[in-house]
């Protein structure tokens, strides 16, 4: 059984019976492949270590690899199975042009869409890692059926997505809702994009590491400057100077991250939020104090008696899900 894609952009129809969605990180490339109802039938994970791993030629090698592995099951057409691509970065998903890309210094004014095409010899789309991410989620995880959503990825950046009436918030030249880079802080801490106080800054891991770090500091407790996954550990220990750090830390962080989903529910009025990245995970440990955050710093008519926060279903899969969704919904 085969399915036609319409390619917008192109006006060209490609059958398929099924899609695969590959997501592009700093630290690794995750990919599945989707059968016509969206079921995962098979995944497939490289690891990015170095810079020099990071290269084009080298993830052009990874690619060949994992296309070539998860098209090779029984009954699935390899030269008629799409490929949708998550990539992190400034770019224009209409005709497939990266401007820049923060985890890959050599990839800028590209085609990315169709160099990466010859690569792979099959039609390439690609997105935005954060708009993979909500299209995931949105069709398969935990935003299923939602039509006004917000989804932030919380890890060493920060990536926002949103959904308004059940389509993909874009901008007018595509490359728009990079909430992650709103100035958030006047005179605040250096953003790798090359501002200062980025809500980036406020809300990554690393912000997360560099609160509990002054707070060690004011209160001369030693602390080993651990990443924001070990501060989570620090505030489950029961007793001790440094799991008051941690805990003093983490409620501090989400004050700041209420603040963040406060402007944005401002603007669109969504009725879910979803979390994903390596924060994510802590969500139960944070989720009381953030909730009674949001509720003071969200107008009553901006919030929804429905609103939800919750955290990604997908887990490390929602970008690599997105993306082959991205084909199949011809949300391109």
């Amino acid at each position: 059984m085969t399915q036609n894609l319409i390619c917008k952009a192109k006006n060209k129809v490609f059958p398929f019976a099924h899609a695969l969605g590959i997501d592009i990180g700093g630290h690794g490339i995750k990919a599945v492949i989707l059968s016509p109802t969206q079921k995962v039938l098979a995944t497939a994970q490289r690891h990015l270590e170095s810079p020099a791993e990071r290269s084009l030629a080298q993830v052009e090698e990874h690619l060949r690899s994992i296309v070539e592995e998860l098209t090779a099951a029984p009954g699935i057409s390899a030269l008629a199975t799409p490929v949708g691509i998550s990539i992190p970065g400034l770019l224009r998903p209409s005709d497939g042009f990266l401007q820049t890309s923060p985890n890959f210094p050599g990839w800028s004014n590209l085609n990315i869409a169709e160099h990466l095409g010859l690569v792979l010899e099959r039609p390439v789309y690609i997105e935005n890692d954060a708009n993979c991410a909500l299209l995931g989620e949105v069709h398969a995880g935990a935003a299923y059926g939602c039509q006004d959503v917000i989804l932030l990825t919380l890890g060493t950046g920060v990536g926002t997505a949103f959904m308004i009436n059940g389509r993909l918030l874009r901008g007018g030249s595509a490359t728009g809702a990079e909430g992650g880079h709103i100035i958030f802080y006047k005179n605040g801490h250096l953003c790798g994009c090359g501002q200062k106080g980025c809500l980036e800054t406020a809300i990554s891991g690393p912000a997360l590491s560099r609160h509990a770090e002054d707070l060690a500091r004011k209160n001369n407790v030693d602390w080993p400057s651990p990443a924001a996954k070990e501060v989570f550990g620090m505030a489950q220990q029961a007793t001790g100077p440094k799991s008051l750090v941690a805990r003093r830390a983490i409620a501090e962080w989400s004050k700041d991250l209420a603040s963040g989903i406060a402007m944005f529910l401002h603007l669109f009025g969504s009725d879910r939020v979803v979390l994903c990245g390596g924060l994510s995970l802590a969500l139960p440990q944070y989720r009381t104090n953030l909730i009674k955050a949001l509720k003071r710093r969200t107008l009553s008519g901006c919030q929804s008696p429905e609103l939800t926060v919750v955290g990604g279903n997908l887990g490390t899969l929602s970008g690599a899900v997105g993306a082959a969704t991205l084909v199949q919904k011809g949300e391109f």
